[in-house]
């Protein structure tokens, strides 16, 4: 089921959120790029573990090296996965009791930010939106903070930096990157 739900979300997906599932607890609901989703009975937290074994990494290993690459941010680190796939957390719901509130969103994907309410931002990929429970600055600084670690990952792992595809968001917010 883990493995379904990594390469339903590798080949297709922008971004995963958690919900509620009637009778059967917390799921992870995995947004696609073609405007449909997919639900999997796991909590996001073990969805994100899932992924990151997927790729070989550790999430707290991961959550340490990125997190030190911003100066020791410790919650909400954006993380890269491999090339290309850097997610981005936002707490995408109220937590009840001790479920997960955390939704992970491809940077890459993400075309647009919102101001709802003073504490909610809209966010905006090419398919979907969701609210994400923070102000449009922190969600823009979650952004730009994806954007310096996907620059680290790089510079550890030897990539050339020369980008093939650019960021929508920063593609439609200042032209041509």
């Amino acid at each position: 089921m883990k493995k379904d739900a990594v390469q339903v979300f590798v080949s297709r997906g922008e971004a995963f959120i958690p919900v509620y599932e009637p009778g059967a607890g917390d799921a992870v609901r995995i947004l696609l790029c073609d405007g449909g989703s997919e639900d999997f009975p796991m909590s996001s937290d073990a969805f994100l573990k899932a992924l990151f074994d997927h790729y070989g990494l550790s999430v707290p290993a991961s959550k340490r090296r990125y997190g030190y690459f911003l100066q020791g941010k410790r919650q909400l680190v954006p993380m890269p996965v491999s090339d290309g796939i850097t997610l981005i957390p936002y707490h995408t719901r109220e937590a009840i009791g001790k479920q997960t509130r955390t939704g992970w969103v491809r940077a890459a994907a993400i075309t647009s930010l919102q101001q709802d309410r003073e504490q909610e931002t809209v966010i905006a990929t090419s398919a979907h939106s969701f609210a994400a429970f923070h102000s449009k600055r922190f969600c823009f600084e979650q952004l730009k903070n994806a954007r310096w670690l996907e620059h680290c990952y790089k510079e550890v792992h030897n990539i050339d930096a020369g980008d093939k595809t650019p960021w929508k968001f920063f593609t439609d917010v200042r032209g041509a990157v």
